[in-house]
């Protein structure tokens, strides 16, 4: 009888350590995908380049979003008083450049027509925000 209950003990040892390799085996698969995952995401947005037409300053981003605005802790920042403290969002979704206006005093223009909703960029493209004109180039993937 004893050696029963030894073999059912190593029986439920082995069980029990069989668990727990398939359960580290699928922690590392899933960890591994979702830096895939990341990866790619990082790799599919092109960089976006904004250039200030007053003082000829350009400014490359590629990253999924991008605030405008006279607040230092804008992602573009403009020490302008006709831009609000955070005027404008720029951000990526569904493989185009878009921009929306973020309720600022003084407005967001897309070649001279006043935004009410987001709106894709194009290449080439004269945005303005407040007084402040930028000029849109979209890299191609």
């Amino acid at each position: 009888m004893n050696g029963a209950v030894l073999i059912l003990v190593l029986r439920g040892l082995f069980a029990i350590s069989l668990f727990v390799f398939l359960g580290w085996i699928c922690y590392i698969l899933w960890k591994d995908l979702r830096q895939t995952i990341k990866n790619s995401t990082e790799y599919q947005i092109p960089a976006i380049n904004l250039t200030i037409h007053e003082s000829g300053i350009s400014y490359s981003f590629n990253q999924p979003e991008i605030f405008i605005g006279r607040d230092p802790q804008a992602d573009l920042y403009i020490p302008d008083d006709t831009l609000s403290g955070i005027h404008a969002r720029v951000f990526y979704k569904n493989n185009h450049w878009m921009v929306e206006d973020l309720q600022s005093t003084n407005g967001t223009q897309i070649n001279e027509e006043r935004l009410s909703t987001p709106s894709v960029l194009i290449d080439g493209d004269e945005m303005a925000c407040g007084r402040i004109r930028l000029h849109v180039h979209l890299n191609q993937g």
